[in-house]
């Protein structure tokens, strides 16, 4: 570890211990095992009914998906496939390069998925799989520590990649199993649709702009119309003007609602 890195460990844990109430430990204690993902093929086939993903397959939601179109694996060895196999409440997210995507298994899969050895696989206890794997995933997709991460990672050859060790040493405050779904993933959920439905909202926004930039282009054509003709569309367009300042209205409303603002939500460089 760099000086660098030491200064940005300990910068981020005076952050972590300043800003939550209650005791911080390391992520390795809400954990069973963080490990690197190994290969599972081997030159002798053995078993070929199986599904091998990467982060592609994590959803908008973060939630890991067989592709409906899934590609042809090559045959892999049967005991590499049993212990590699992901089970419901394991997080998986890729260690080369900037750290991205978290994924989480919401439910057993038929038939074995495993992911490819560019992973970082999480796994927990079978008291911990109610809400602790959605509760660190979305920790580990939160911008402060995300951005703490990125600037963690180790050169190797060239090559930048996050350490087993640093994602196992990641301070994280104290989470308790509560025995059964609590209020906690309900609004962990729905804040997860409202962020979809604000890029899809954006979506439109941006076609809806489109669209308006090249009437405004032809609009020059309009100087061709008579009076009459011109009537019906400046009504549309009064139409759609009004229709378009109630949804700004709204907007601010969604926007104006207050919120607590928290770390977390912050840039790791520009908090310290």
């Amino acid at each position: 570890m760099t000086n660098i890195q030491i200064e940005y460990m300990k910068k981020f844990n005076l952050l972590i211990t300043k800003n939550f109430p209650i005791r911080t430990v390391p992520l390795s204690e809400l954990t069973q095992s963080i490990a690197k993902v190994s290969n599972v093929r081997v030159r002798e086939p053995s078993i070929s009914d199986y599904y091998e993903l990467g982060v592609d397959a994590i959803d908008e939601k973060g939630i890991i998906v067989i592709p409906q179109t899934p590609k042809e694996y090559a045959p892999a060895n049967a005991s590499a496939i049993k212990s590699q196999r992901l089970h419901k409440g394991d997080l998986i997210f890729g260690y080369r390069g900037k750290m991205g995507k978290v994924g989480l298994v919401a439910d057993e899969f038929d038939t074995p998925v495993v992911t490819n050895n560019g992973m970082i696989r999480i796994t927990f206890s079978q008291e911990r799989l109610e809400e602790t794997p959605q509760y660190v995933q979305t920790y580990l997709s939160s911008r402060l520590v995300q951005t703490y991460l990125n600037n963690m990672l180790d050169d190797r050859n060239g090559k930048k990649v996050l350490n087993v060790a640093t994602i196992s040493s990641l301070p994280i405050p104290y989470f308790e199993e509560m025995g059964g779904i609590s209020k906690f993933s309900t609004l962990i959920y729905r804040r997860k649709q409202m962020s979809i439905g604000v890029r899809a909202l954006i979506e439109e926004a941006q076609k809806l702009l489109s669209q308006y930039e090249d009437l405004e282009s032809e609009s020059v054509t309009l100087q061709t119309l008579s009076a009459d003709e011109l009537s019906p569309i400046n009504h549309e367009d009064h139409s759609r003007q009004n229709a378009l300042e109630q949804i700004t209205t709204q907007l601010q409303v969604i926007k104006n609602t207050p919120s607590k603002e928290h770390i977390l939500s912050k840039d790791f460089l520009s908090a310290i």
